[in-house]
């Protein structure tokens, strides 16, 4: 596949069902956040994170309206997956106690930080699952929180697998972030109850957005397996009604647009268009809860290069944002539309046109 251009973009426009919305669609919406919030404020470091205004990026696409939501500086974790582990760790030892209790994931990046935090938080022990590629100063981290960890097989998928047997043997409960195809139908309350913490970011959002001229016309979410994008689309469709929801991927890793065109959840092929930069996005299933969302819900699923990520890092840093590429990844998909004429109309992004981003993470210490 060429890489010359920077801006191609791979658009599969989704076909909405009419009719009111049911089922998964309705299932993060404002009725968590109170609870959510209360939770994540009694035993963690809770403080909203600020809505950026990005005046250059408005400029150069000639629209009304850039709002970034940035997570960088979310609970002295550099990420909005702060919320959702440690809410659900949260919730497991208030339902469960704390006595004999082991909570354990697998995990690529941020989601295993949550979790740590939120077993150190409730006097608990964790485990955190690592595949051969997570770096040793991410796992230093875990270490520093309290984490025990374990390593095995060269993604995130496979040292997940490794996790659910060491799991079955030794009793730990499983604080996953993804429902995966084999488990689709097993009991998914950790994944909702770490999806129901980032309501959280989303309730913030919406109260700055309409306190900064209004709802939005657009969002643009980044995807792994789509936990936060399908609690956005949940929570926003909810509060703002016919908003454009745009799912962004990395090319190489596109699994929730290729499911969306099967027009069910799917794997896709081990590193099909090569490696990417956007670690924390390289996944090759979504999530099936967060597909089940996003189906009924989202507008539009598109696929960006990496090199889009990289010319979006440098593009809200001219705003003053500091994002990883995996952070600006939303914007790249705003950028890469932005570039194509008939993309651009097909979005319905003009002049009035008022979009939020999701700035997941802060830069990656290297």
């Amino acid at each position: 596949m060429p890489t010359s251009n920077p801006w191609r973009l791979d658009l599969h426009m989704n076909r909405r069902p009419d009719g009111p919305l049911t089922g998964d669609a309705l299932a993060f919406g404002a009725q968590h956040v109170v609870p959510a919030r209360a939770l994540l404020s009694e035993f963690m470091n809770y403080a909203p994170t600020p809505l950026r205004h990005l005046p250059w990026m408005e400029r150069e696409l000639g629209v009304g309206a850039v709002l970034l939501k940035d997570e960088a500086g979310r609970m002295g974790m550099g990420s909005f997956k702060a919320l959702g582990g440690a809410h659900s760790v949260l919730c497991h030892v208030r339902r469960h106690g704390s006595a004999s209790t082991t909570v354990a994931c697998a995990s690529a990046g941020n989601h295993g930080l949550s979790v740590a935090a939120g077993a150190r938080a409730a006097g608990v022990r964790s485990v955190v699952c690592l595949s051969e590629a997570v770096p040793q100063s991410f796992e230093a981290r875990l270490r520093a929180l309290g984490a025990e960890t374990l390593r095995g097989g060269r993604d995130y998928e496979a040292s997940l697998r490794l996790l659910e047997a060491r799991a079955k043997e030794r009793g730990w409960t499983i604080i996953s972030d993804t429902v995966p195809l084999h488990a689709a139908g097993q009991d998914a309350t950790p994944v909702r109850e770490v999806m129901q913490g980032y309501t959280v970011l989303c309730d913030e959002a919406a109260t700055d957005c309409e306190g900064q001229g209004g709802p939005p016309t657009h969002v643009f979410v980044q995807a792994g397996v789509g936990g936060l994008a399908a609690v956005c689309a949940s929570y926003f469709r909810e509060r703002w009604g016919d908003v454009v929801f745009v799912v962004v991927e990395p090319m190489s890793a596109a699994c929730l647009l290729e499911s969306a065109r099967r027009g069910a959840p799917g794997h896709i092929a081990d590193h099909a268009a090569g490696a990417t930069i956007l670690g924390r996005l390289d996944c090759r299933e979504p999530s099936v809860l967060a597909f089940r969302v996003l189906s009924p819900l989202a507008d539009a699923f598109a696929a960006i290069t990496d090199a889009a990520a990289e010319e979006a890092v440098r593009a809200v840093a001219r705003d003053g944002v500091a994002q990883s590429p995996c952070g600006a990844a939303g914007a790249a998909g705003l950028l890469a539309a932005c570039h194509d004429a008939g993309t651009r109309s097909v979005l319905g992004i003009g002049p009035r046109a008022r979009i939020l981003l999701i700035g997941t993470e802060a830069p990656v210490p290297s």
